[in-house]
């Protein structure tokens, strides 16, 4: 039987577990899903729907799947706790925590750099069904990076690890639909803005059975990248029509 998360004024010591930072500092992290949930008073079955429902956090995976918590993931979660605990809808806590999450974190696994951190705002947005707060980021990512860059280390991760979600059950087609809408429409005004129309031609399509085409966009990044002026025909493209294109 699942224990519910203590309420305030609770005797239990799940109700203000030790602080996670000072475990991580003891040497106790990174934290299985059953340890995390000792030490933020939270049920492993609610982190588990937390992290489906709310991006709230977005643990590392081992080879075999297991999820692995830092300590910044564990004082995240025990926020959230707090918050509902205080009345604030779940939806609402977890917008909460998120906005003030930290910057980075150093765990055994080694630094997490800000663009991984906004890899996993996209994902959790992607979770909340949150189209405005993947459009933000993205957006703040493109002031940030050149266009590349933004499709090597935002666009190519975020899609393998919706992928890797999705075959998981942990994310339904329509958010990986959702997203992939969203990453597509921020990768064709960056290859837009580089658009070069002196440069050399490089007609580029997918072939007439293939219906994605965002690696075939990444690709087009490249070329424009080099100076050519790209022409994209997009998805589904018969020979017959390359031909004419042509």
């Amino acid at each position: 039987m699942t224990q519910s998360p203590p309420r305030s004024g609770s005797t239990t010591t799940l109700s203000d577990p030790r602080d996670p930072r000072e475990a991580a500092v003891a040497g106790a992290g990174p934290f299985r899903i059953q340890a995390a949930a000792e030490l933020s008073g939270v049920p492993a079955a609610t982190l588990r729907a937390w992290e489906r429902r709310y991006g709230v956090p977005v643990p590392r995976r081992t080879a075999s799947a297991y999820r692995l918590y830092n300590a910044d993931d564990v004082e995240l979660v025990r926020r959230m706790r707090l918050l509902v605990e205080d009345g604030v809808s779940p939806a609402e806590a977890a917008r909460v925590v998120l906005g003030s999450a930290p910057a980075a974190s150093d765990d055994e696994h080694g630094p997490i750099d800000g663009l991984e951190l906004a890899q996993g705002r996209i994902l959790a947005a992607t979770q909340r069904w949150d189209a405005s707060a993947i459009d933000l980021e993205l957006l703040r990512l493109s002031m940030l990076l050149d266009a590349q860059t933004m499709f090597e280390r935002i666009v190519s991760p975020v899609l393998a690890e919706v992928g890797t979600r999705w075959e998981r059950g942990e994310l339904s087609i329509g958010q990986e639909h959702l997203v992939t809408e969203r990453l597509e429409i921020a990768v064709r005004a960056s290859l837009r803005a580089l658009d070069r129309p002196d440069g050399p031609l490089v007609l580029m399509a997918c072939i007439d059975a293939e219906q994605h085409v965002l690696a075939l966009l990444g690709a087009a990044l490249r070329f424009a990248a080099s100076g050519a002026r790209v022409v994209v025909l997009g998805a589904m493209t018969p020979p017959s029509a390359v031909a004419d294109a042509v």
